[in-house]
């Protein structure tokens, strides 16, 4: 690493007698505003043309989850989001009637290992939206309650 590398990584505004905060990222050495890109599809395009459509291969780990254990937390927790009430049936008509994302309290990939879930302790159903805030945390990942208090 020297003169000429192309940084990648995040980017720190250090004010005098302020706190330390993220105000931007780099990759390939160039600069963004904002917070990283959570998901390998939104990082940034330099053109000038707006293309998509482009097929590219991303590898990431994925991790197996049960679709009894998701029937078993909608079946108790009902299929209204945790967070912030909204029930896809009642906004969008019978034929969205059920749908829900289901969250795991604590994050499979940290769990590193196969093991037995408890669906009605261990998962709750949120909406994608509430889901997507729930995982944009930098470190790890923001608790219900945390949500909800960004709700108030």
């Amino acid at each position: 690493m020297g003169k000429g590398y192309p940084y990648n990584g995040e980017v720190f505004a250090h004010p005098q007698g302020g706190t330390e905060h993220l105000v931007g990222y780099c990759i390939n050495g160039q600069q963004y505003l904002g917070k990283p890109p959570v998901y390998p599809d939104e990082n940034p395009d330099d053109s000038p043309e707006y293309r998509e459509g482009k097929k590219k291969s991303v590898i990431v780990n994925t991790y197996e989850r049960s679709p009894a254990a998701r029937l078993l937390c909608i079946d108790h927790h009902g299929a209204v989001c945790a967070i912030c009430g909204f029930d896809f049936g009642r906004v969008y008509g019978a034929e969205c009637e059920g749908m829900i994302h289901v969250h795991h309290l604590k994050m499979i990939s940290e769990v590193d290992n196969e093991y037995m879930i408890d669906p009605v302790e261990d998962l709750r159903p949120v909406c994608p939206n509430c889901h997507m805030v729930l995982h944009s945390k930098k470190d790890g990942c923001y608790t219900i309650e945390d949500v909800k208090k960004m709700l108030e």
